[in-house]
């Protein structure tokens, strides 16, 4: 639920700690102080590019700009979404090995919450795979969805990565 402007907003006080960290160990001469402003800019550095890796994940970004209506969807691909008796059917706008970001055109019906574990088929021309994820992110209106997924089975992520694994060769995952 992190707002975007956050990560950079917070990237420049950080980078006002380390600069007055260093300008305080330049004027004062400490060694010490020094050091410090060495480890915490390291410090800095390994957490602004774990979140970067984190929130650049396919259930988590859509890969959707501020002025798009809807995220672009990979052609030809579908997915159907089974949680209890209900299904519904998405377009898939990001698919990788760690999970999905689905979207609808059309209002959801399904209300699904964080501790749901829906089943999801996945169709490309004449393949097909299922798997259960857990829904991580919403986009606003609720028409998208992003998804991570949860295999219990290695036959099952290996029927997945192997699905995954065409989408690549033909250029859309």
């Amino acid at each position: 639920r992190l707002k975007r402007w956050a990560t950079p907003a917070a990237l420049v006080l950080a980078s006002a700690w380390v600069s007055g960290s260093v300008f305080l160990s330049l004027r004062y001469a400490d060694t010490r102080m020094a050091v410090f402003a060495v480890f915490l800019s390291a410090f800095i550095l390994l957490v602004a590019t774990a979140l970067r890796r984190e929130y650049g994940r396919s259930f988590i970004d859509p890969n959707m700009e501020w002025f798009q209506g809807a995220p672009s969807v990979i052609p030809g691909l579908e997915c159907r979404m089974t949680l209890g008796n209900h299904v519904e059917d998405f377009r898939v706008a990001r698919l990788d090995d760690d999970g999905v970001f689905l979207y609808s055109r059309k209002p959801r019906a399904l209300k699904i919450r964080g501790k749901d574990r829906p089943e999801l088929r996945f169709s490309y021309r004449e393949r097909q795979t299922w798997v259960t994820a857990q829904p991580i992110a919403w986009i606003s209106g609720g028409n998208g969805l992003g998804l991570r997924f949860r295999t219990e089975s290695n036959d099952r992520f290996k029927g997945l990565a192997d699905f995954i694994e065409i989408l690549r060769g033909e250029g859309h995952a």
